[in-house]
Order: C-alpha cells, then structure tokens, then sequence
C-alpha cells in the first residue's frame, strides 16, 4: 500500500482508498502531485469531486500548515491559497485535505500567451502578497512550483503553504535559486523583501528557463540578461531594486510596475476585455448549439404528433 522513502516522505500508489479516521471521509488516490519537507500531496477523489490531500509524519508540521491554509482564507478577496477542507488521520498518519486548483504553470502560461503577461501576473501576486505581509506573514519558498494559474478570467494561485513564516522570524522552507541568501544579497529574516526577491527571480527564471548562472556573480548576470531581454527591459531598473532589497513592501514594487510608460494599468485592463471577450464569444457558441439542439427536439416531437395522429 506504501513505503517509506529516505526523506521519510510517504509514497501511496494509486486507486489506494485513505478512510479518515475520525470523519470517516473516503478519498481515493489518483496520482502524487508533489511532495515536501513534511509530506507528499496528492490527487484524490472523493463523493464530491476532486481535491489535494496532503499526508505526512509531521504531525506538529500538518496542524501548522492547516492554521497557514485558515490564516491565508481570512484575507480579504479572492485565496491566495488552497481553501481549506479537512483535518484527519489514517493509518497513524495524519493529512489534510484542500481544494484542487486545476490550471497551467505559470512557464507553459506566459509561453502559451505571450511575456507581456508576464507583468499581469507579477502585478496580481504583488496584490495577494500585500495582503498576506498585512497579515503578519511572508509565503517564503515562493517558486515556480509553487505558482499556478488558474480560471478562465487568468488568475495567479499559491499551491504549497509549507513555507509560510511569521514576519521577524527565519524562513522555514527555501529553495536556493530564489533565496536571496543563496544569492549573498540579503538573510533568511522573514520580510516582505524577501518574498519580493523571489518572485523577481522567479519571473526572471520564467523569462529565461535555460539560463546558467554563477553564485559569485549572479545578480550582475541577471542585471545583463535584464537589459538584453525584449519585453523585461522596460521593467529591469524595477527587478534589480527587488533583487537588492530596495522595496519594502509588495505596493511599492506594484506602483514602480504601473508607472512605467504608464501604461500597465491600460494593457491590464485591455487583457482584462480581451479574456472577457473570449469567454463571452465562448458562451454565445454553448447557447446558440443549444438553442439548435431544442429547435430540433421540438422539431422531432411535433413531427412524431403529426405521425401518430
């Protein structure tokens, strides 16, 4: 049924049927969709749809992730994170369960649409951010792993909350490439700076997924690399200020984003009608097959009155 692997993370094959011990909840397991310092999460099936079920040993380390998953549904608008569903045990283990976010990753999103979203998206995660540091809280392991959009009006989730720090404290979780620490341009302290500083380098990643860079001298390559790029040429002055710790706060780097050329605030808006346009023309499509759909239905009943008159 499962193993246990070096990392102690818990490995489940699938169709496995995970009964929770206390609410009796049923949730079949369809795939592993990834997995961390405290547990695997994975695709399950339940009487009511799909959802991610996280599983560990770590107990102290589950219940804290569920107060971060409550923590992130108290902030005004849209979550930034999963919705929070359930808390249980099964088999001496204890998991979580939480909303599925189906969508694309934010790399096959930006190629599939083109790199003037990629200051969209920049724009809406600053916005979720500022709300989660007003909170009290930074997401720290912010990575492309992390990020998926989701809907059909695009919008910019967070999937893993394990990284998630109280301000003034040191960060929890962190992958090298986008911890500044790594980079030598700051610490671990859990600020907003620091979230600031891996979603530059995220976005940067995205831009430029193959690139190879030194740790001696990285953010100088990055700063060249910036002022090569077609599109993030415009914003590099903007990423390098984040890569130095030089904005404070999520709404200060949003503001140095919009006023630039002044006109992020029209491509937003413009994006914006575009998907409204498309999902509206979608729409009419639905309608008009069924209104041909009822039409010959109702074309079929008369005809068979006549016939059987």
């Amino acid at each position: 049924m499962m193993h246990i692997t070096k990392n102690r993370a818990v490995n489940i094959k699938p169709r496995t049927l995970i009964t929770g011990k206390w609410n009796q909840n049923r949730y079949q397991v369809i795939k592993q969709l990834g997995y961390g310092s405290i547990g695997a999460v994975y695709l399950v099936q339940a009487s009511s749809g799909l959802y991610a079920l996280k599983i560990g040993f770590d107990k102290m380390g589950i219940i804290s992730e569920v107060n971060t998953l409550r923590q992130l549904s108290s902030v005004q608008g849209q979550s930034l994170g999963p919705f929070f569903v359930e808390m249980d045990d099964w088999n001496g283990l204890t998991f979580y369960v939480m909303e599925y976010i189906h969508g694309q990753s934010v790399a096959s999103f930006i190629k599939n649409k083109g790199n003037e979203w990629i200051v969209v998206l920049m724009l809406q995660l600053l916005t979720e951010l500022e709300k989660l540091h007003q909170k009290g809280y930074i997401f720290g392991d912010l990575k492309p792993d992390n990020l998926i959009v989701a809907g059909p009006s695009p919008r910019i989730r967070l999937l893993d909350v394990g990284g998630v720090t109280k301000i003034g404290r040191s960060v929890k979780e962190f992958t090298s490439f986008y911890d500044r620490a790594y980079w030598g341009v700051g610490s671990r302290k859990a600020e907003p700076s620091y979230d600031l500083f891996s979603l530059a380098m995220v976005f940067f990643h995205v831009a430029h997924p193959n690139v190879s860079l030194k740790k001696e001298d990285g953010i100088r390559q990055i700063e060249k690399k910036l002022s090569a790029h077609p599109y993030l040429k415009r914003y590099r002055s903007i990423f390098n200020r984040a890569f130095r710790g030089e904005y404070s706060n999520a709404k200060m780097m949003r503001e140095a984003l919009l006023s630039v050329d002044g006109g992020m605030r029209s491509e937003q808006r413009s994006m914006s009608r575009r998907e409204k346009k498309k999902a509206k023309k979608k729409k009419r499509k639905k309608m008009a097959r069924f209104a041909f759909l009822m039409t010959f239905l109702f074309l079929a009943i008369l005809l068979y009155l006549q016939f059987k008159g």
